[in-house]
């Protein structure tokens, strides 16, 4: 059923699904990775895993608000081709990649700033300004080295319209 849910509307370009292109610095290698693939809507996400428990209950809620601020990053952007993840043959993986910035998902409880092990590959590789990591209700802000990464809880979404023209 997948396969042809993705061939009705993934392929066609329908906006019901969009990929998101890897990012990477050998454009040979980003033409071999494979793409990620959002619902425009959580709805429609649900429908397809048969789920509309509250968020608190839901064993996918990490992906959801991921899907949530992939849909806001898209609707803020410019160029939504632009919007990349990042993710190594070793398996770390960030998000998403915005002219440069990367945002990291990570619906979990905080009690203090904490760069996971993905992000920190990230940031050592390719030495970011600034990085932010979307929480679940986390607010704050950390260096790792040069690089301030910011903690903002998914409530305060309008962060995404700070992109534009922002000094990230």
């Amino acid at each position: 059923m997948l396969k042809e849910i993705y061939n009705s509307y993934v392929r066609k370009d329908v906006n019901v699904f969009k990929r998101v292109r890897p990012f990477f610095t050998n454009i040979r290698k980003e033409l071999s990775k494979m793409p990620k693939v959002y619902a425009m809507d959580n709805g429609i996400r649900n429908a397809m895993v048969n789920n509309f428990s509250p968020i608190e209950l839901r064993p996918d809620s990490g992906k959801l608000i991921e899907t949530l601020v992939w849909s806001e990053l898209i609707k803020s952007s410019d160029d939504p081709d632009s919007i990349r993840y990042w993710r190594t043959q070793a398996g770390s993986e960030v998000d998403f990649i915005v002219n440069s910035l990367p945002i990291e998902v990570k619906y979990s409880n905080f009690k203090s700033p904490k760069i996971q092990r993905s992000l920190k590959h990230y940031i050592e590789q390719y030495k970011p300004g600034n990085v932010i990591v979307v929480t679940k209700d986390f607010a704050g802000e950390t260096y790792d080295g040069e690089t301030i990464v910011t903690f903002v809880p998914v409530y305060l979404m309008p962060w995404v319209e700070r992109l534009q023209g922002s000094p990230f």
